[in-house]
Order: structure tokens, then sequence, then C-alpha cells
């Protein structure tokens, strides 16, 4: 069994879901090189397959430690730079997840995967791994490859900023119709004020449905 990793090029959303290069064409610390190609096959059966491939943390196979899921029709190659993947952490039903998430958001941990090397030859010093036969994804603290970059976030559908947030909250308990911040008048945002804090241990707690990450 063999594992590959490196340097996270992910960012998560509130809904746990990423997009990163998974794996990068360079030379790595452990001195191999990943073929343009060499993934062609894998990513083929996996779509054939028609399942979703396992996202793991730290390469353990512990049910707890599989933390979400990889879409194998993201999965593609891009022109010299590496395995591109959009994937999906299980953050409302695992703690593992919310904790790789938070690190996620971070940029502190790296992807790596697991793999079978089906063909490979050397180049001097460096292993040329030729076709791989990919079998899991995983989060990991322990980058091998230094050469991705993050590729893209969003926020969760209907979100609006934190502000935009804020706004509707001071609105809502000042009993007001919603209005930005500059629109309220003094005796509302005192009246917001006087609603967070009357009755706080028996009125509920206002919900925030969404952010902005």
């Amino acid at each position: 069994m063999q594992h590959l990793a490196v340097k996270a090029a992910s960012t998560a959303t509130d809904r746990g879901e990423f997009s990163a290069i998974a794996a990068a064409y360079s030379v790595d610390r452990q001195r191999e090189r990943i073929e343009p190609g060499a993934f062609r096959r894998t990513i083929a059966a996996w779509r054939e397959r028609g399942r979703e491939i396992p996202l793991h943390w730290n390469h353990s196979a512990a049910a707890k430690d599989i933390i979400g899921t990889v879409d194998p029709a993201s999965m593609h190659e891009e022109p010299n730079v590496g395995l591109h993947v959009r994937g999906r952490l299980d953050i409302e039903d695992s703690e593992v997840a919310r904790e790789a998430w938070r690190s996620m958001k971070a940029n502190s941990v790296a992807l790596s995967f697991g793999f079978l090397t089906v063909a490979s030859h050397e180049d001097g010093e460096v292993k040329v791994l030729d076709e791989v036969d990919l079998f899991e994804i995983t989060i990991t603290s322990a980058p091998a490859n230094p050469d991705t970059r993050i590729l893209s976030t969003k926020a969760a559908e209907g979100a609006g900023t934190a502000r935009s947030a804020y706004d509707l909250i001071l609105a809502t308990l000042a009993d007001t119709e919603p209005k930005g911040i500059e629109e309220m008048s003094i005796a509302e945002h005192r009246k917001a004020i006087e609603a967070l804090t009357k009755d706080i241990d028996t009125r509920p707690a206002p919900r925030i449905v969404s952010f902005e990450c």
C-alpha cells in the first residue's frame, strides 16, 4: 500500500464542500513524480462503478475517520498541474469531519491519496508513476508536495454577508421591517439592543440561518 501526500490546495464552504488539486505533477519530497495521464484509467473505473470515492482522515480506515466523499465525475487531470477533485465533508454527522473542515478553512492541512502502482519507470533518481490505481483520498497534516494552490471558495446558497445577517437580526428583534444598519434610527437600534437583553433566560435564542465564510 502506498500513500502520496500533497499540500492542501483546498477550501471548504459552510456546507463542507471543497475543491482541490489532490496530486501535482512535480517531483515530491519522496523523489516521485506522477506522469500526466496516470489517472486516466482509474478515473474511468471509478465513474463506471457509480459510487463515491471515500474521503479519509490521515489514511485511517476506522469508520469514524471516513469523513466524506469525493465525486468521481469531478475528477480530471489539469494539464501541467495535476489531479483536480471536488468533495464533501460530512460535517453534520461527524466530529472528525468538522475538525477537518476547520483545518481546511485555515489552510493548515494537506491532501493525500492511497494508490497501487500499476506501471512506473525510473528517471535518474526519480521514480515516475506512469499509471496508478487510486482507492482513497485523504485529508492529512503531512504534505509531501508543495506545488499546489487554493482553487476556489464560495458561500452557502442563499448566504449573505455577515453584516447583512446582522442587519436582519437587528431589524427583526426591533420588530421593524428588515433594513440596513445605516437606515435604522437611534431609537430602533436602542430597541433592538433592549430586545436582545430582555428576558434573556426565557426567550429563545436568535438563530442565524446562514452565513458567509
